[in-house]
């Protein structure tokens, strides 16, 4: 019970870390320290709101309700159909996120392998790789997900103690 609750919190996790993590330092690349860190802590409590929110109204409905039927109950048939899409959006722009980082790094490896492939190349080769692992089921997802989830809490550890005779 425990290994799939850990599980489910690294899936979560690597959802909504893993994509940010490969955007936000070419986002913010060009702000001031200051400014980078003010939108991180405004991002931060959007987010919170959000999520205590849309807790909220789960608590409200029996065990087993979505996203889409508590919109739907609560909000109607209308605001339903937004939902739908914005969360069709945001699981496109998602994939998009992680096929492109994911064709960059394929595409660095092969450039140190002395092998060069195209950006087309690469995006068909990080898909079907993805696709594949998906394909399997969700065990091998959560699997990954744990290893690369612990992977960059590892890496994160390093380059904070690195770093701090630095600051």
């Amino acid at each position: 019970r425990m290994q799939k609750q850990l599980g489910s919190v690294m899936l979560i996790l690597g959802t909504c870390i893993g994509a940010a993590m490969i955007a936000l330092p070419v986002a913010t690349a060009t702000l001031s320290f200051s400014v980078t860190v003010f939108l991180l802590v405004i991002a931060w409590a959007v987010m919170t709101i959000g999520a205590w929110t849309l807790l909220r109204v789960n608590l409200w409905f029996p065990a087993g309700s979505n996203l889409i039927t508590m919109t739907r109950r609560s909000l109607g048939g209308s605001a339903a159909v937004v939902t739908w899409i914005v969360y069709l959006l945001l699981l496109y722009s998602l994939i998009c996120a992680y096929l492109a980082g994911g064709s960059d790094l394929v595409g660095g490896l092969f450039a140190s392998l002395d092998f060069h492939a195209s950006l087309y190349q690469s995006t068909l080769i990080t898909t079907v790789v993805l696709g594949g692992i998906v394909y399997t089921g969700i065990g091998s997802v959560d699997y990954l997900n744990r290893a690369l989830m612990s992977v960059k809490l590892a890496v994160l550890f390093i380059v904070i103690f690195l770093l701090v005779p630095h600051l």
